[in-house]
């Protein structure tokens, strides 16, 4: 199956520019076609400098209130690492907040996020990534803390034949606690597996419950994503109501969906 593999795939891929958790650094930027008007935005201590980045235009089409876009507006940034990035928002004191949207698409990427913002950074939403020549497409859903997954979500990767999807718990942009693992049959003699356990920094540790979709059911320990022992039970031992106790639903996540009319932006 390639459980560990299709594992330390799917978290190696970066899902978006994150934002250290020692430290975040505030840049006031100008939006290039409105004299005297900044934009906020916000780089981790081992992210993009954009004090030394000469080469940005940016180009607002909103209202300026106090030296900082106001109001709603479309914001887009042409960066000299080839990123393009389009913000759709309301803007107070320079800084999305509430209902909006991103596009950063490079030569290779496009990321798309729809959700809503706090403060200039992601609070809710669904954000999707897909590499133009990879194939590959990874989309979580979920809440964010400085722009990193944390709280509730879901975690869906996809790459030609291969998809794995978690849902549970994230803390500072990665797998912590308790969540599902499914990883799916890729081929006609493979199987969907599926595990319900703690994890830590992304890999399976401790006691679980795991099943597959041939009907197979039971106990395994894992320590760093390496299992180390499982149990199967035996046949008919569980009753649909003892599944359940040990599977329960996981937490819906609602997709965002947003329109505009008349400058104004609202989600459900």
């Amino acid at each position: 199956m390639g459980v560990r593999f299709l594992t330390m795939l799917a978290l190696s891929f970066c899902l978006f520019d994150e934002l250290t958790a020692a430290e975040i650094y505030r840049y006031d930027l100008p939006a290039n076609s409105s004299p005297n008007c900044k934009f906020v935005t916000y780089s981790g201590q081992a992210g993009y400098d954009f004090s030394k980045d000469t080469g940005v235009v940016n180009t607002w089409d909103g209202k300026c209130a106090r030296g900082y876009l106001q109001g709603y507006g479309t914001l887009i940034e042409v960066r000299t690492t080839g990123h393009t990035i389009t913000t759709k928002a309301n803007f107070d004191n320079g800084m999305p907040h509430g209902p909006g949207s991103v596009v950063d698409e490079t030569s290779k990427s496009k990321t798309v996020f729809l959700g809503t913002f706090k403060d200039g950074f992601y609070s809710q939403g669904t954000q999707t990534v897909e590499g133009i020549s990879t194939g590959i497409k990874i989309v979580y859903e979920g809440t964010f803390l400085n722009n990193r997954r944390s709280g509730d979500g879901s975690y869906l990767y996809q790459s030609r034949g291969e998809k794995w999807r978690y849902v549970g718990k994230f803390l500072d942009g990665r797998i912590n606690g308790w969540g599902t693992e499914t990883v799916y049959a890729n081929g006609p003699n493979d199987y969907d597996y599926t595990w319900t356990g703690q994890f830590v920094n992304g890999k399976k540790n401790g006691t679980g419950r795991y099943s597959t979709n041939k009907g197979h059911y039971g106990t395994a320990q894992w320590a760093n994503d390496v299992e180390i022992d499982s149990q199967a039970d035996a046949p008919a031992q569980l009753t649909p109501q003892q599944l359940r106790e040990i599977f329960p639903p996981q937490p819906k996540i609602v997709p965002f969906s947003c329109t505009t009319y008349g400058g104004v932006t609202s989600c459900q």
